[in-house]
């Protein structure tokens, strides 16, 4: 069919520049900024990212076509100036969310009734970033001014209109629910990158308004969870165990300066010390072992970085709870009202999986990441390329970064987390080159060359006199390390479907720390310090001080799975059940070969096989269940549970 010229019209070019122009500040605001390019090696991640992007742009650009309409065939003012309202409204909306997360680099779901926290939002508006927020506030005026002058030269029937308005509608309130098969094949070049990459796609589909709409229904129409009952007998049982027993003690040693180290992924399984099948990889760890007092038998209590360090921090193993509750107090509020400076020190980006609105709310005053690193050695990033593009900063820069902390702040009091990145998947790195003498193991020579560069922190410290009688190092980990690469004497025992793996734990000061406790787990760390600087822990705390309490039972939490080794028994549970029962043997896939006569089907029997050796049935009675449950729910505000998101 030929166009005449006078067929074409001016709405016709604003049609085709809106959104061609929507599509790329979709990419570039969102997807871009996380290389989620879907010209990735591996196809199958090319489809997803195909998937996330095609479901935001056609479920955001519909209901802008169908408002088009109805704007452009509204003879009545008033309906006129309420479908232009209503487009502004989707709008802005949807562009504040993409442009909040290309400059917070994070959802803006959880501050859509809390006014969008502007004071957060303004406080990165710098530079190009201004102009960009700028130029935005003025192309909405300008498109609202276009539409409002847009009309038709006719009307349309009643019926049309009607239709249109449903499938608005329709499209504006249930497109997010449509859904996108993500495929989670990731064998070609697979690594932990490409996992969390995964996540940020799955979490990046759903429009601004959406959002907003979820987060005002969640807001005003909360669903409540009841606590579980216990019975009499019951309450017993639970007593019997001494869960609900939480001792304290007084000490005479009130650190000054408290530095907790979690290294990335550090499994006991990696240290020497604890692994018969390796030879000298951490010999400054294990003179610390030997030296200090530590815990053998300590665990995990989550399976990711932003869970372990909530639950290291927090005493809790519901994360949104602590996300979205004003009223809970981590580790660092309260240290914070005992007069002591909080900072938080990584080598990645702060806005890694919102992590840094977390460690904001907990307490910490500075976040010291790879932007800030990025100012201060801005030629790390050419210089190591293939350092810079995986994890950021190493950590050298980290400690380095740490050591000039203490001296500023020399005769102030000071808390001080450290989250170290070399040890992480896949396959680790490290600050210094790699030689021929080194391990050919990729895990072992980023634990090797961790341990290193610890030993040299520590002659740091001791050559600019600041491990003194002030001062106390926690040495542990965020988590176990995820079943990667293979390393001898590793039990690959990474999830809670079964008795999980243990990750280190030391206290290094030249005033001993006496542990009473036998085993524990991430959970009791914060009490710990609490109790160590005689400052009450709040009754909502889940775990014990380990100064104290010699029944501590480790648990932790894994989404709804959850376990707990009341006496080195395995006990499994389902959260969201309210009866127990036994988890279904999943299929376990590992990427990479642990060995040159190993193929992935004999890899996926071996993992399998020790699944099913360590299972456990899930408890017969319901009681500890129950009490788990009432502890994970357990908020500081009320009795009942107001997030269940987690």
């Amino acid at each position: 069919m030929k166009i005449e010229k006078s067929e074409i019209k001016g709405y016709h070019f604003f049609y085709i520049a809106f959104f061609v122009s929507y599509f790329f500040l979709l990419y570039f605001l969102l997807y871009h900024p996380n290389g989620l390019s879907p010209f990735q090696i591996n196809i199958h991640f090319f489809s997803n990212v195909i998937g996330s992007l095609s479901k935001r742009f056609l479920v955001e650009t519909a209901p802008y076509a169908l408002l088009f309409y109805l704007i452009y065939h509204s003879k009545v003012r008033l309906l006129r100036i309420l479908n232009i309202a209503l487009f502004l409204i989707i709008l802005a909306t949807n562009l504040a969310s993409m442009f909040y997360y290309f400059v917070a680099r994070t959802s803006i779901q959880y501050y859509v009734v809390k006014a969008f926290q502007l004071n957060l939002f303004f406080s990165y508006l710098k530079g190009a970033k201004s102009i960009m927020f700028l130029v935005t506030v003025i192309a909405i005026i300008l498109i609202s001014y276009f539409l409002y002058r847009l009309r038709a030269p006719k009307s349309v029937p009643r019926h049309n209109y009607v239709l249109f308005s449903l499938l608005f509608a329709i499209l504006t309130f249930g497109g997010s629910l449509i859904p996108v098969i993500y495929s989670r094949h990731m064998s070609v070049l697979a690594n932990d990158i490409l996992e969390k990459k995964l996540d940020r796609l799955t979490d990046l589909e759903s429009s601004g308004i959406s959002k907003a709409i979820s987060e005002l229904r969640f807001e005003f129409f909360t669903p409540s969870f009841q606590v579980d009952e216990l019975t009499e007998e019951e309450q017993q049982s639970i007593n019997a165990l001494g869960l609900n027993s939480k001792k304290t003690t007084s000490s005479d040693f009130h650190p000054k300066k408290i530095i907790l180290i979690a290294s990335e992924s550090l499994s006991q399984s990696f240290i020497s010390h604890y692994n018969p099948e390796l030879d000298e990889t951490t010999p400054f760890i294990d003179s610390l072992i030997e030296e200090y007092p530590h815990l053998d038998d300590f665990y995990p209590s989550a399976t990711y970085t932003l869970h372990g360090l909530a639950s290291s921090l927090c005493s809790h193993m519901n994360t949104k709870l602590l996300e979205t509750n004003d009223s809970f107090e981590c580790l660092p509020n309260l240290l914070k009202k005992a007069g002591y400076n909080n900072e938080f020190i990584r080598g990645f980006s702060k806005y890694y999986l919102q992590e840094n609105l977390f460690f904001d709310k907990i307490g910490f005053e500075t976040i010291t990441a790879m932007e800030e690193f990025d100012d201060e050695h801005p030629d790390f990033k050419d210089e190591r390329p293939e350092l810079y593009d995986t994890w950021g900063f190493t950590d050298d820069y980290l400690f380095d970064e740490a050591i000039q902390r203490l001296k500023e702040k020399n005769d102030e009091k000071l808390f001080m987390t450290i989250l170290t990145v070399d040890t992480h998947a896949l396959g680790g790195r490290c600050y210094l080159p790699r030689t021929a003498e080194d391990y050919k193991n990729d895990v072992l020579f980023s634990v090797n060359c961790f341990d290193r560069l610890l030993e040299s922190f520590f002659d740091k410290l001791t050559s600019e006199n600041l491990l003194d009688d002030d001062l106390l190092i926690v040495l542990t980990s965020d988590h176990l390390y995820p079943a990667y690469s293979w390393v001898p004497g590793d039990g690959g025992d990474n999830g809670f479907t079964a008795k999980p793996g243990k990750i280190p734990l030391i206290f290094v000061s030249k005033h001993p720390v006496e542990l009473m406790a036998k085993q524990a787990s991430q959970l009791d760390i914060t009490p710990t310090l609490l109790d160590l600087l005689d400052i009450d822990a709040p009754n909502y705390y889940i775990g014990k001080s380990m100064l104290s309490n010699n029944n501590i039972i480790p648990m932790g939490r894994n989404g709804f799975l959850a376990y707990m080794l009341p006496k080195q028994v395995f006990l499994g549970f389902n959260l969201l059940l309210r009866e127990p029962q036994r988890p279904q043997t999943r299929e376990y896939y590992v990427d990479y070969m642990f060995g040159p006569s190993k193929d992935i089907e004999s890899l996926t029997s071996w993992v399998n096989e020790r699944r099913r050796n360590n299972e456990q049935d899930f408890v017969s009675d319901s009681t500890l269940l129950k009490w788990l449950r009432n502890s994970w729910l357990k908020n500081p505000s009320s009795s009942l549970i107001v997030n269940w998101r987690d």
